[in-house]
């Protein structure tokens, strides 16, 4: 157990490390970037105006994914404070640090909350810590952050699982707390190609308005509104 746990810490370790080491080349070679892509153009190569048009976008996203993940800790840890749980900062972390990781993050960060009052304060207490929990991230995922992003960064939940799915696979347990910035940062720079923005489209975000299926975050025609099933048409009035 001993070498299982101190191999995944250090394989953990050894990626953020590399991971640090590659932003910090990064950052020095970020200044001049739009004169050096200027010139990639006029020396024949491709145009990359897109890419640069969408980092204004990515770091709006990681912005207020922060934003929201810091609201995430700071209420959960005020709600476990009030219901007298031993650690509510710990749990405040955790509750910051998981949010970043979709679907499952922000459970798997109630479960120790939520397992401390079940041994403290019994069923009661456990329950309230859960409801907590709950109402904290739904009203956070489900009205502030999409008021904050607009409907631009929307993305299918079944791609979010399986950007989860791929990016947990590859890079472990630090590639899912950056599944959803990678995979936008794909959706924007797909978005921003005339040749591929459908594949931008079929990762976004559905809706049903009037019966009928919407791309969120793109404007269609009336006439080019996906059906909501078999057939879209209204019954005709005798």
């Amino acid at each position: 157990m001993l070498g299982t746990t101190f191999g995944t810490l250090a394989t953990i370790l050894t990626s953020l490390i590399m991971i640090l080491i590659l932003m910090m080349f990064i950052l020095m070679e970020a200044q001049g970037t739009t004169t050096r892509m200027s010139a990639v153009q006029l020396a024949g190569g491709p145009d990359f105006s897109g890419l640069l048009r969408s980092a204004s976008d990515i770091q709006k996203y990681l912005g207020v994914k922060t934003l929201i993940s810091a609201l995430t800790g700071l209420l959960t840890g005020i709600w476990c404070y009030f219901l007298d749980l031993q650690y509510p900062l710990l749990w405040a972390i955790l509750a910051f640090l998981f949010n970043y990781i979709p679907a499952v993050g922000s459970t798997a960060a109630s479960i120790p909350a939520i397992i401390e009052a079940l041994v403290q304060h019994g069923t009661g207490g456990a329950i309230g810590v859960a409801i907590g929990y709950v109402l904290v991230n739904f009203c956070l995922d489900n009205f502030v952050q999409p008021t904050l992003l607009g409907n631009r960064f929307g993305i299918s939940p079944l791609v979010v699982i399986l950007s989860v799915i791929f990016w947990g696979w590859l890079w472990g347990p630090l590639g899912m707390f950056l599944a959803v910035p990678l995979t936008m940062v794909f959706k924007v720079l797909l978005d921003n190609n005339a040749e591929f923005r459908w594949i931008s489209v079929a990762m976004a975000k559905k809706k049903i308005r009037h019966g009928e299926v919407e791309v969120v975050g793109y404007d269609l025609p009336d006439e080019e509104i996906i059906g909501g099933g078999a057939s879209t048409e209204r019954p005709g009035l005798d």
